[in-house]
C-alpha cells in the first residue's frame, strides 16, 4: 500500500523577501515542462524577491499549466510569481522536484488557480495536494532512476532541437536568397501594399466578450506561425459582441502580422475554411490588392530575416515589447511585378515545403518524447511504477 501525505509535509513555502542577489531567476527564465532554465544570460531586476538556496524547488505560480519548475543548484533570489519550496529534512530535493513537475501536481495547480486572464495558484490552494511519500531511501532510488531515464530523453530532445535549429537556418537562408535581391530595387511602404484603409489592427476583445458557443472565430497571436497559420486557439465571440464592439472581419487571403513576440513580426496568410473571423488588437492585418501583390509573396517578404531583423530594432514598450502598426506600416517592401512574385512563391513553396515536412516530423517526435518524459515522471513519483 502506497504511503500518502499532503504536499505541505514534503516542503514549506519560503515567504522571506530580500534584495536581489547576484544570481536571479524570473518566470521568463524558466522553460515550460522541462525543469530547466533558459541558456545564456538570465533576466535582471531591481525589485526584491524570494531568496532560495541549493536544493530548493522553484515553481511558476502564474499560469501554472505551463509547468515551469527548477531545482536550484545555487543560491539566489526568485522574482515575482515564483513559489520557492524548501524540502523537509527527510525529503530528497530531487524527489520533490519531480513531484512538482508531475502531471498530477500541475493539474491540481490548474484546478486551484484563480483568475481568467492571468491565473495564479497560491500556497493555500495547493498545500493539501495528496502525494506519494515513500521513505528517504526510496525517494533517492526514485530520483536516481528518473535522473537516468529523463537524462536519456533530454539528450534526444537536445539532438532534435539542434536538428530543428539547423533546418530553420536552412529555411531562412532559402528565403533570404530568393528575396534579398528584391530589396535592392524599387520599394513601397508596407501600409500601401494595398492601400492604407486595408492595413489595420484587430479588435479589442476582452475575456468577458468571448462566448464558447459563438459563431465568429477570434484569431489570436498563437495562431500565427512563421509563414503558416497554426490554428491553435479556439476562442469565439457571438454576433451581439461583434456588433457592440464594432469588430472588423478578416478574410481568406489577408496577411496576419504579429506585433508582439515570439518572434515579433511573424506573418501568415489566412487560409480558407475558417468561417467568419476577427482577430485581436496585437495582430496587424494587410489586405493586399492582388492586382499588385500576391499575399503569399508578401508573407515570405515579411518572414525574411532581413525584414524581421529590421522591425525587431523598432519595437517599443517597457514591459510588453511590440511594434506599433504605424511604424510597421512605414517599413518598405519590394515593389516587383506579379510574374516575379509568382515565380518566387512557386520556388519557395517547393523548397520550404520539403523543409517544413522535416520540421513537422521533428516536432512530432519531440512531442512524443515530452509525453513519454511526463508520463514516466508521473508514474514513478506516484508509486504506480516501482523502481529497483
Amino acid at each position: 500500500m502506497r504511503e500518502t501525505a499532503p504536499f505541505w509535509s514534503l516542503a514549506t513555502l519560503v515567504t522571506d523577501n530580500d534584495n536581489p542577489a547576484e544570481f536571479q531567476v524570473s518566470l521568463e527564465d524558466m522553460i515550460p515542462d522541462s525543469g530547466k532554465l533558459v541558456q545564456g544570460e538570465l533576466s535582471q531586476y531591481d525589485a526584491k524577491g524570494t531568496p532560495f538556496s541549493v536544493g530548493d524547488v522553484l515553481f511558476g505560480k502564474l499560469r501554472p499549466y505551463l509547468a515551469k519548475y527548477w531545482l536550484a543548484d545555487r543560491d539566489g533570489t526568485a522574482g515575482g510569481d515564483i513559489h520557492v519550496y524548501r524540502p523537509a529534512d527527510d525529503v530528497e530535493p530531487r524527489f520533490l522536484n519531480y513531484v512538482v513537475g508531475s502531471r498530477g501536481f500541475i493539474r491540481y495547480t490548474e484546478a486551484a488557480s484563480k483568475g481568467v486572464k492571468m491565473p495564479r495558484v497560491e500556497w493555500m490552494g495547493l498545500r493539501e495536494f495528496t502525494v506519494h511519500r515513500p521513505n528517504a531511501i526510496v525517494q533517492t532510488r526514485i530520483a536516481d532512476y528518473l535522473d537516468r531515464e529523463t537524462g536519456e530523453i533530454d539528450a534526444m530532445l537536445g539532438k532534435l532541437d539542434e536538428l530543428t535549429e539547423l533546418l530553420q537556418v536552412r529555411r531562412d537562408a532559402a528565403v533570404m536568397k530568393a528575396i534579398d535581391s528584391h530589396f535592392k530595387g524599387a520599394t513601397v511602404p508596407l501600409a500601401f501594399a494595398s492601400d492604407a484603409k486595408n492595413f489595420f489592427d484587430g479588435d479589442w476583445v476582452e475575456s468577458r466578450d468571448q462566448d464558447p458557443s459563438g459563431e465568429i472565430r477570434l484569431l489570436q497571436l498563437a495562431d500565427i506561425g512563421v509563414g503558416k497559420f497554426l490554428d491553435k486557439s479556439n476562442r469565439r465571440v457571438n454576433q451581439e459582441a461583434f456588433e457592440r464592439l464594432a469588430c472588423r472581419e478578416v478574410f481568406p487571403g489577408d496577411v496576419l502580422i504579429a506585433r508582439m513576440p515570439d518572434p515579433l513580426g511573424r506573418a501568415c496568410v489566412l487560409p480558407t475554411g475558417l468561417g467568419r473571423s476577427i482577430t485581436v488588437v496585437d495582430v496587424a492585418v494587410v489586405r493586399a490588392d492582388q492586382a499588385k501583390t500576391i499575399p503569399a509573396y508578401l508573407a515570405y517578404v515579411l518572414n525574411s530575416r532581413r525584414f524581421r531583423t529590421l522591425i525587431e530594432s523598432l519595437q517599443g514598450g517597457s514591459t510588453r515589447q511590440r511594434i506599433s502598426r504605424s511604424r510597421l506600416g512605414q517599413q518598405r517592401i519590394p515593389a516587383v511585378d506579379l510574374d516575379t512574385q509568382r515565380a518566387t512563391v512557386d520556388h519557395l513553396d517547393e523548397v520550404t515545403g520539403k523543409i517544413d515536412q522535416m520540421l513537422a516530423k521533428a516536432a512530432e517526435l519531440k512531442a512524443l518524447l515530452l509525453e513519454r518524459r511526463s508520463a514516466l515522471i508521473t508514474d514513478v513519483v506516484t508509486g504506480r511504477k516501482e523502481v529497483a
